[in-house]
């Protein structure tokens, strides 16, 4: 007799249960799909692999009684039972591929539904479409059936029905087998595109300020687009490496602004802190440029507030659309309060 173990209270030690084998196999890692389905047991298997089987024996036995020929550009049947042997060639082929087909058109919407990310997805619905379309081309075969049965007679070559099914065959079977590379490269030119355009909106604030102090630049001369990322990271230390220098040359009455106290309220709120900030330094570069420091006042009582760096809930993106806002407001500054500033 079995005896049942015991846990240290003096209870039975339950034992978990283990997962049906002819279940769906749950894979935990994103992106990963398990293709058993509780059908394909070893019967259906036995079955499609008899089958398959039969088709070939089937086919090679058909095409050999035929005795194919070549006349004219066609192919002819030549033995006694020649028509009926070459449409039966025909059908035996057409059938098969067709019968691949279904079942595997059943099998794609299922697969499709238990996809756990939009790229599996998108390959699998491509696939599904590749499937269908496969379909119908292995349907429209069913006529070379009727006419080697007719006239025992087959056009070597592709009629444009069948070469343009063909053809949209092969782009949507590449596009699916190829969907995670071009929607990695889909996803790189947009973060590209992205900062790029970040890169050129800071251009009037990075002109201005290098105008005023050329060593803020980290290298001679222009960098190289191709990383657009790495050149919008530079603009933007740059910007602050000016920013930091134009520290002596503005007035101590106004804390300068920054995202973290701007982003509080609206844009309309946004956009006034934006100019404002933007009317500040073009008075700092217009002192900065005669070299004359700002009005003296009262003797502070606190040090004056640094120049805002990141917010504390921001990030670098956070900064750069701060720093493209004071950019635009800038540029639209009048001559006479910004000089050249924005130049």
């Amino acid at each position: 007799m079995r005896r049942c173990r015991k846990n240290r209270s003096g209870g039975p030690v339950r034992h978990a249960r283990r997962p049906p084998q002819d279940g769906l196999r749950r894979v935990p890692r994103p992106g990963r799909l398990s293709l058993r389905r509780p059908a394909a047991d070893a019967r259906s298997l036995r079955l499609r692999c008899a089958g398959t089987a039969l088709a070939v024996l089937s086919a090679t036995v058909l095409f050999l009684c035929a005795r194919i020929g070549e006349a004219d550009g066609h192919t002819v049947a030549t033995g006694p039972y020649g028509p009926a042997a070459l449409a039966g060639y025909d059908l035996v082929i057409t059938g098969y591929v067709a019968c691949c087909l279904v079942a595997l058109l059943r099998q794609t919407p299922y697969w499709t539904r238990q996809a756990d990310t939009t790229v599996l997805r998108t390959a699998l619905v491509l696939i599904t479409l590749t499937t269908a379309v496969g379909l119908f081309w292995a349907a429209w075969g069913f006529d070379d059936v009727l006419g080697a049965l007719r006239t025992g007679r087959q056009q070597t070559t592709e009629d444009p029905v069948s070469l343009a099914l063909g053809r949209l065959c092969a782009v949507l079977l590449l596009a699916g087998a190829t969907t995670l590379l071009w929607a990695r490269a889909g996803r790189a030119a947009r973060r590209w595109r992205a900062a790029y355009r970040n890169y050129r909106s800071l251009g009037p604030l990075w002109r201005a300020l290098h105008a005023a102090f050329p060593q803020i630049a980290l290298s001679a001369g222009r960098m190289p687009l191709t990383d657009a990322e790495l050149a919008l990271y530079r603009r933007v230390i740059e910007i602050r490496d000016g920013l930091l220098i134009l520290r002596r040359y503005r007035t101590g009455e106004t804390p300068p602004a920054g995202p973290s106290q701007a982003w509080r309220g609206d844009d309309h709120t946004t956009d006034a802190a934006a100019r404002a900030e933007a009317a500040r330094i073009a008075a700092a570069l217009v002192r900065a440029r005669t070299r004359t420091d700002p009005p003296a006042g009262p003797r502070p009582t606190t040090p004056p507030p640094a120049e805002p760096a990141l917010p504390q809930t921001g990030s670098m993106e956070a900064e750069t659309r701060w720093l493209a806002q004071i950019a635009r407001a800038l540029r639209s500054l009048p001559p006479p309060a910004a000089g050249r500033a924005a130049d």
